[in-house]
């Protein structure tokens, strides 16, 4: 059973994202930090520490 990296919840009944590392986040973080759930796959690409700041932040580290 995977805690969320951020509140430290389960995942289980939260949702799960996936990092690339194997750690996870729950949905409801996921989405407080700005990113939609149709980005969740793309999350085993990254690991927690790259999206930690939010989705405006993680954007700008993606595109330059």
């Amino acid at each position: 059973m995977a805690k969320c990296l951020n509140c430290g919840l389960t995942t289980s009944t939260r949702g799960h994202i996936e990092f690339k590392d194997g750690s996870a986040i729950c949905g409801p973080c996921f989405k407080e930090l700005g990113f939609r759930p149709s980005e969740a796959k793309k999350m085993k690409d990254y690991s927690f520490f790259d999206i930690k700041d939010g989705a405006e932040e993680f954007d700008k580290k993606t595109t330059e």
